[in-house]
């Protein structure tokens, strides 16, 4: 009887216009008593992705500071995020990228070797070895030059 009753109340508040109806909402709330929606996580980038990103932010210096999360913690070298964004970092630089390939070279495990092949706007070139690994997304493990164009 007692939830017979209050359920009556509820309905004639909610018909009243004194109590606004809760909607469901697919946005994850915060544990708080202030119930701000958060954004849901963005999904993990592709290798092709995390390449692209990389030489874009890390190679050609501009935002640096994205490229922060893209590199695996040994690559980092210790390094924050705020020493990280002033873009004296780990990664041989390559300027004006206007064109960029890379292929496959070999696999060990979790761990992925791409050639990658550079080209400036000067029309300079350039070969990187670029090693990716999957811990649980994909992240730059190393970048270094090389020698030979690939």
């Amino acid at each position: 009887m007692y939830k017979l009753a209050i359920t009556g109340i509820v309905i004639a508040a909610l018909a009243a216009g004194a109590v606004a109806p809760v909607a469901a909402s697919s946005a994850r709330m915060r544990p708080s008593s202030h119930n701000i929606p958060i954004d849901p996580p963005h999904p993990p980038l592709t290798m092709a992705q995390t390449i692209n990103l990389f030489l874009r932010t890390a190679v050609a210096r501009v935002h640096v500071e994205r490229s922060f999360d893209l590199v695996t913690p040994g690559f980092r070298l210790g390094m924050s995020r705020p020493r990280w964004a002033t873009g004296d970092i780990p990664v041989v630089p390559f300027f004006q990228i206007v064109s960029a390939s890379w292929k496959y070279e070999w696999r060990e495990g979790r761990e992925h070797d791409y050639c990658v092949f550079l080209v400036s706007r000067r029309g300079e070139a350039a070969s990187f070895l670029l090693g990716l690994a999957h811990p649980h997304r994909w992240l730059v493990s190393y970048w270094q030059p090389m020698p030979v164009f690939c």
